[in-house]
């Protein structure tokens, strides 16, 4: 059967991201020595950054602090900084009544956030052992810890050469840390003896989805991947793409090299899903779909990827903790439950556009969305007519006003949603 055309772009921009990742490689040593608990298999990236995965895939040094309610309060070692190990903290949530090993979560927050204890036992409650982190190098009540990494206001900057030209200056960056420090966190979640190490899964809202994604192609041993808003090719269109544009040739290059997770997604090997609304602040459409095509969408051979782009959806982190997607999406792969609708790339036939889907249950409501704006996307006004559904197919007339950009979505009997990509349908 023939690739239709929104699949041949995921198609091409994967294989692009995968020469970039293979021209990436030739110009550093991957001769870092791999630890016991890393073997040269599907669980080490061919390209990792700044980072030595088999250092992060190691079990950091970690104490336990104070437990209340089945959440108990842990200090890990991070990275170095400035010559002295960072400490990272966390907390652990455990499930009650566990009689066999469970499985693990990792939960990653965005700006403004911490090692959130109440997300932490919403996981919990669900059969879950999860942990969070505090990714600002701050401690239980706020505090700044002696040996904390970097605060979000070390996200951009110059990067120091030596005079070989060698960058020195990696462990400067928010980025460096918060990824090794997620990855160190889940490398303690999978040594714990309640947790089953081959059924974890990682979330992560806002600057923690970006944080999700970029991970999701660099730590391996993830069974499945949630970046919710947060999304990579933040240098090509996003809030921060000011910042990155004010680095020097050399830094700003470099920074998209290392931290932008577009250049890490095309190694994604779990099945992922994507939250996000049409007029998000801070990562917009464009951006977004360049991110969950290099991940595989539409692409039949690549890992499952499922979309939730929903018109007008706030931005924060308990509201993202409400939306039930995440949660079946990851009971689904880990546990076995039912799986989300979700929706092949749409396709456009003169005046209508189309979308395969599959759905374990009934769907009771299709919808077409659509915007006649242009300019940012955060200031687009977006429209929603209902569409049809029959079979596995969903169907909607193109409206009469001059659409610019479309995408299709369904709801299942159960009320979870899922969407299509966005297609330009005139310019």
């Amino acid at each position: 059967m023939p690739m239709h055309r929104a699949a041949l772009y995921s198609a091409v921009f994967r294989f692009v991201a995968l020469i970039l990742l293979a021209l990436s490689v030739s110009q550093r040593s991957m001769a870092a020595p791999q630890s016991d608990d890393v073997s040269a298999d599907a669980r080490t990236p061919a390209y990792t950054g700044p980072w030595d995965i088999a250092q992060l895939y190691r079990v950091p040094e970690y104490r336990w602090g104070e437990t209340t309610d089945r959440v108990t309060e842990v200090f890990y070692q991070g990275l170095l900084r400035d010559g002295q190990p960072t400490t990272v903290y966390g907390v652990v949530a455990r499930p009650a009544n566990a009689t066999a090993p469970s499985p693990g979560v990792v939960l990653v927050h965005g700006g403004g956030g911490t090692a959130f204890t109440d997300w932490a036992t919403l996981w919990a409650q669900r059969g879950y052992v999860a942990i969070a982190m505090d990714l600002r190098g701050q401690g239980p009540h706020g505090e700044r810890l002696p040996h904390g990494a970097p605060d979000f206001d070390e996200l951009f900057h110059e990067v120091n050469t030596d005079p070989t030209g060698d960058e020195t200056n990696a462990d400067t960056f928010w980025s460096y840390h918060a990824i090794a420090d997620v990855v160190l966190a889940h490398s303690l979640l999978r040594s714990l003896a309640e947790v089953d190490a081959e059924r974890t899964a990682i979330t992560g809202v806002s600057w923690g989805g970006y944080t999700t994604s970029l991970v999701a192609g660099l730590d391996l041993r993830f069974k499945a991947a949630v970046p919710i808003y947060g999304c990579g090719n933040l240098g090509v269109d996003s809030a921060w793409k000011g910042d990155i544009d004010g680095l020097d040739e050399h830094s700003r290059a470099l920074w998209i090299k290392w931290f932008d997770p577009i250049s890490y997604l095309a190694q994604t090997r779990c099945p992922t899903l994507w939250v996000n609304g049409t007029n998000d602040f801070g990562y917009p459409l464009g951006a977004y779909r360049d991110s969950y095509r290099a991940a595989g969408y539409g692409i039949d051979d690549a890992p499952l990827v499922t979309l939730g782009v929903k018109v007008g959806r706030p931005h924060g982190h308990r509201v993202a903790w409400a939306v039930p997607e995440p949660y079946v999406f990851i009971d689904h792969v880990l546990r076995g439950g039912e799986p989300l609708p979700r929706l092949a790339p749409i396709e456009r036939d003169r005046d209508h556009v189309t979308a395969t889907y599959t759905s374990p249950v009934a769907v009771v409501e299709a919808g077409l969305h659509y915007t006649t704006d242009t300019g940012r996307w955060q200031d687009r006004t977006w429209h929603s007519v209902p569409a049809t559904f029959d079979g596995d197919t969903v169907t909607a007339t193109l409206p009469k006003e001059h659409a610019i950009t479309v995408f299709l979505s369904v709801t299942d009997e159960r009320g979870l949603y899922a969407s299509s990509d966005h297609l330009t349908v005139n310019e």
